[in-house]
């Protein structure tokens, strides 16, 4: 019969992997609300000079991502949704 030997140094791997996922999760979550914080106070002092470059980055995004979408490569006769 085989002896299984189930003692603490066995489990600690598992133990540090555990605790290094929520010393990496506590840390994203700070620096997210950090950032949150920033972004807050930016928009609350500058107003319009804040917000309209990141609403025309927004909407520039929204169209270069239709047209990648959308776009067709007549050569070819391919695209990205057909």
């Amino acid at each position: 019969m085989v002896s299984r030997n189930y003692s603490r140094e066995g489990r600690r791997p598992a133990r540090w992997a555990k605790l290094l996922l929520a010393v990496v999760f506590g840390v994203t979550i700070l620096i997210t609300i950090g950032q949150i914080v920033s972004f807050w106070f930016n928009i609350i002092e500058f107003r319009d000079l804040f917000v309209r470059p990141i609403y025309y980055s927004l909407v520039v995004g929204f169209i270069l991502s239709f047209i990648a979408l959308f776009r067709l490569d007549f050569r070819n006769r391919r695209s990205v949704t057909w």
